[in-house]
């Protein structure tokens, strides 16, 4: 994250006369994402018992959902199995694999008939739902 932070500033800092970086400032691209991430993952780690690899495993599942539809339909996405979240977070396929099974004890994910892993419709009500539309859906309305 703190990567990603770096390359927004980079960027808004190409033209900067001194050619250095500059410390971010309120208001800026730069420092409003930062701030958004940090507030974002310190009311959401409550969630997840302090646990990041299952908050980014829980984000890949919601991720799926939302490029199939809305949170909450009975489609609940098309599904995604260890495999591919492990591809995409960089968590070895066991950790996902054990994590996944701690969602699903939680109610928040379940494995289909297909093998593959979606949220549950418990996940609407999830206070993690609710700090994802606070923190980052007015950056998406605007």
């Amino acid at each position: 994250l703190c990567g990603m932070c770096l390359e927004m500033q980079i960027v808004e800092n190409a033209y900067a006369p001194t050619g250095r970086l500059a410390a971010p400032k309120r208001g800026s691209p730069v420092y409003d994402t930062c701030r958004s991430i940090v507030d974002f993952l310190s009311t959401t780690r409550r969630d997840f018992n302090n646990d990041l690899d299952q908050i980014l495993i829980y984000i890949v599942l919601i991720m799926d959902v939302l490029r199939a539809g809305a949170l909450g339909s009975e489609a609940c996405g098309r599904g995604v199995n260890a495999m591919s979240v492990s591809q995409i977070t960089g968590i070895p396929r066991q950790t996902v694999r054990r994590k996944l099974c701690e969602l699903e004890k939680l109610n928040l994910a379940a494995q289909g008939v297909d093998g593959l892993w979606r949220p549950t419709p418990a996940a609407e009500d999830l206070p993690f739902s609710e700090s994802v539309r606070r923190h980052f859906a007015p950056r998406f309305t605007q």
